[in-house]
């Protein structure tokens, strides 16, 4: 009887249960409902009884644990959100679960290359629903140019948008995926997945873009928000020349 009691004490402190009536219920701790089910289940079924409780509690937990043990693939940057329609940015018209679903779906179909360094990959993804910020500028563009910071603990420099551009539907779209490690570096994690979706690259054409070279000076010199990497002459050069004859739309935000 001792042990019985102190199963059910057990039961009762942990909250796992209580009974009333016979059936599981919110959680009654008095003598009245302990002697209940005592009553009720009687010397070995009682302590069958508590013991596949106590079981199935403890299955439940280790199933959980496990559970927040496995990474999710592919998962989303708070970086990546301010791409959306109203932003100077690419964008997809869908929600952003609907992003990491058709990304996933896309990367474990192997339409994967590698990025500009280790720990970064870009996703090749159908161009339905996606469109592209890049404008192709001649003498008719208007510029606006500010001084702005992508994040609050990252330094100003100057940005340059045609006002009267608009966003057009994307030619070749790619998802710009970091690895958690990579992310690690620099404490710039948003989750737990093994991959973040830290950009939405659209292009104008089927030949795509390089990065822009404001973007590569902040990799390269590893400055707060950028993450190292090296370039050559040669892409600087050919991210120059193209950056020279086109600008992001400057949005509505």
């Amino acid at each position: 009887m001792k042990r019985k009691n102190q199963f059910l004490k057990d039961l009762y402190s942990h909250g796992y249960m209580s009974v009333q009536n016979g059936s599981m219920i919110d959680i009654y701790n008095d003598t009245k409902e302990q002697t209940h089910m005592a009553t009720l289940y009687g010397s070995t079924h009682y302590k069958a009884f508590v013991e596949d409780v106590f079981l199935f509690k403890m299955i439940s937990d280790y199933q959980s644990d496990l559970v927040k043990e496995v990474k999710e693939l592919i998962g989303i940057s708070n970086f990546v959100k301010r791409q959306t329609k109203e932003s100077r940015f690419s964008y997809y018209e869908g929600t952003w679960e609907e992003l990491k679903a058709l990304t996933t779906k896309c990367y474990k179909a192997g339409k994967v290359e590698k990025g500009y360094r280790d720990g970064v990959v870009l996703v090749t993804v159908p161009n339905e629903g996606f469109y592209t910020s890049i404008c192709k500028t001649d003498e008719s563009s208007i510029f606006e140019t500010v001084m702005e910071k992508r994040q609050e603990n990252e330094s100003a420099f100057a940005v340059t948008t045609v006002v009267n551009g608009k966003k057009s539907p994307s030619k070749l779209t790619k998802i710009v995926l970091y690895s958690h490690e990579t992310l690690k570096e620099d404490n710039d994690t948003s989750c737990n997945s093994e991959w973040e979706i830290i950009s939405i690259n659209c292009e104008i054409s089927e030949e795509g873009s390089p990065m822009r070279p404001v973007t590569m000076m902040r990799n390269q010199r590893h400055y707060v928000g950028g993450t190292a990497a090296e370039y050559t002459v040669e892409e600087y050069m050919t991210a120059i020349e193209f950056w020279s004859t086109h600008a992001l739309f400057k949005g509505s935000e």
